[in-house]
């Protein structure tokens, strides 16, 4: 299939779409990038981007004036495409889990956010600490804030053993848990001592420079739940705990719903709005739609024909730039990898040379309609970590070393050469699995993909897997046969060669030990300057890219919509799963 064809067929499949929707909605529940945040970043984060003026695109986010005082009441509606598969914080690796519980634990520490800040930013400040101090760098200790209070019905302040118990269940320590699926966060700690109820220390088994960031306000492990977890509630049925909101309801394929915490230890003013809806639509066109008759006050994604939408029925909306948080891979079986085809790098090359990066842009992202818009993208190749993270990225294009930045560039006579090589001239045939979980730019990838890889005579055999059922529970942490197409938002930038290089945790689906990449894994965990972990990465990139164990696949901004009455919006943001301290306790409707 030539280039002009890979166009047709994914702009042939958009139209139809939209077509069938009537609505052109191409979103991501706000679980996904844009409302609960994007990660990435750290040291010199890039500065976040909004659409500043309004000439054919859209009004420009409605900053608050100094003169415009915060309203409090009313409630913060918002839509999310997925359930979440447990509303245990500690129960799933899913990002609709994490954010789901995110507004009700506190954690010890969160990312910074405000007027003035990237919305890729990990530098911290407290929650449910007071503060943090480093002995040696190797011991942690932290201070409670004793305003850090349960709510009802424990009615009590979080102490030491709530954060000790915390730990010790997301490793299968506490009497009757079992290691949680993001226990390998934590992997860096010995021990968590509690020299008194308002005092923990953590000590750790090497020097770890990123620690306070990389764990301390990860939104994945970091979630504090009190010591009656498991014999005063059921977590996977209920939530108690010192954040901005109290849980009230969750009904399957309908609604979560929150009310306001009057006792949270960051308020007493915060969070503005009364109440908390998460509203379970899992059609992108019923979100639009919904949004567009103001029964919704954010929507996570809007594509180029959305934005159009939007501008026309929405007197003023607003239009911000979420800057790219998670990586995406093409990611092999462990028994593939191990005896399969693809246990020959030149076969992993092959496959990442058959891949038009700056097509898929186009295709997956409506690059070219943006450009419609006034709206100019920049083309980036992610490598295995999102270009976001500033100062950290290697750019392909022009950073890496020659040989290394040719595996990223479409070259269909040099991948077919390296199948031959390896013994593949006629090519071989693996099952592929996605998922219409996503929103469309991940579903145009998992059929692109197929597309460009017949070109040198690969089948990819698509197996659509339901997202709740077998994506979630098995795909994603290595229970397939083949080759997935898989996301991470993984917070802190270390933490994105972490997970899914380091043997042993559940995000490295393919079984990846590789001596050279551990070693320089735990360098940069050990590193305490921001100027040597960047060199590090960028090392790491190199390695990486050699090695291939993963073809990573190229992601733009997007962008969301919020109603013109909102407000620090485009001013109090995040990423990760992190919403509960950095974004909703600091919007209002005006």
């Amino acid at each position: 299939m030539g280039e002009s064809s890979y166009w047709t067929a994914a702009r042939g499949q958009v139209s139809r779409r939209r077509m069938l929707t009537s609505m052109g909605a191409t979103g991501i529940g706000l679980a996904g990038a844009a409302l609960i945040g994007c990660g990435g970043g750290g040291g010199s984060p890039q500065a976040t981007t909004t659409i500043a003026k309004s000439g054919g695109i859209a009004p420009a986010p409605q900053a608050t004036s100094a003169a415009e005082k915060p309203k409090s009441g009313g409630t913060f509606r918002m839509a999310r495409l997925n359930d979440p598969p447990t509303i245990d914080p500690m129960g799933n690796l899913s990002a609709d889990s994490k954010s789901f519980s995110g507004v009700v634990y506190s954690r010890l520490l969160a990312y910074k956010a405000g007027p003035g800040l990237p919305a890729i930013n990990f530098d911290t400040q407290m929650d449910a600490a007071a503060s943090v101090e480093v002995p040696d760098p190797s011991r942690y200790v932290v201070k409670l804030n004793p305003k850090v209070k349960f709510t009802a019905p424990l009615n009590r302040a979080m102490t030491s053993a709530d954060v000790k118990y915390s730990y010790e269940r997301l490793i299968g320590k506490a009497p009757g848990s079992k290691p949680g699926p993001d226990a390998g966060v934590v992997e860096a700690v010995e021990a968590v001592n509690t020299p008194d109820a308002n005092t923990i220390e953590f000590k750790l088994k090497r020097k770890y420079g990123a620690f306070p960031g990389a764990v301390l306000a990860d939104a994945r492990s970091g979630q504090i739940v009190p010591v009656e977890t498991g014999t005063a509630f059921n977590p996977a049925e209920k939530m108690i705990g010192t954040g901005p909101f109290i849980f009230e309801q969750y009904r399957p394929g309908a609604l979560g719903s929150w009310k306001r915490n009057p006792d949270w230890h960051l308020g007493a003013d915060k969070p503005y709005f009364e109440k908390l809806e998460q509203n379970i639509i899992k059609d992108q066109a019923a979100q639009l739609s919904q949004f567009l008759g103001g029964n919704i006050d954010v929507i996570a994604s809007l594509s180029p024909a959305d934005i159009q939408r939007a501008q026309a029925a929405i007197k003023g909306v607003q239009v911000i730039e979420n800057p790219v948080g998670n990586t995406r891979y093409i990611v092999f079986s462990k028994e593939d990898l191990a005896t399969g085809p693809v246990k020959d790098v030149r076969v992993r090359r092959a496959i990442s040379m058959a891949i038009d990066r700056d097509q898929m842009l186009d295709a997956a992202f409506d690059l070219p309609e943006l450009k419609k818009l006034g709206i100019t993208p920049t083309y980036h190749w992610d490598t295995f970590i999102p270009h976001s993270h500033e100062g950290y990225w290697l750019d392909p294009k022009k950073d890496m070393s020659a040989d290394n930045a040719a595996a990223f560039k479409k070259n269909i006579a040099e991948a077919t050469k390296l199948l031959a090589a390896a013994g593949f001239a006629n090519g071989f045939s693996m099952e592929w699995h996605w998922t219409r979980g996503y929103a469309r730019p991940y579903q145009v990838h998992g059929e692109l993909i197929s597309q460009m890889l017949k070109d040198i005579k690969i089948d990819f055999k698509t197996v659509l897997d339901d997202y709740s059922s077998v994506f979630i529970p098995q795909t994603f942490v290595g229970k397939f046969k083949g080759a997935a197409l898989i996301s991470y938002t993984l917070g802190e930038t270390g933490n994105f060669v972490e997970a899914p290089f380091t043997p042993g945790l559940p995000r490295n689906v393919s079984g990846i030990d590789d001596a050279d990449l551990n070693k320089l894994i735990k360098t940069y965990s050990e590193a305490a300057s921001v100027a040597e972990r960047q060199k590090l990465m960028k090392d790491m990139q190199e390695l990486a890219t050699k090695t291939m164990y993963y073809v990573p696949i190229p992601q733009a901004p997007s962008y969301q919509g919020a109603q013109p009455n909102m407000r620090g919006v485009a001013e109090y943001r995040s990423q990760g799963h992190a919403a509960s301290v950095e974004q909703i306790p600091w919007w209002w409707r005006a």
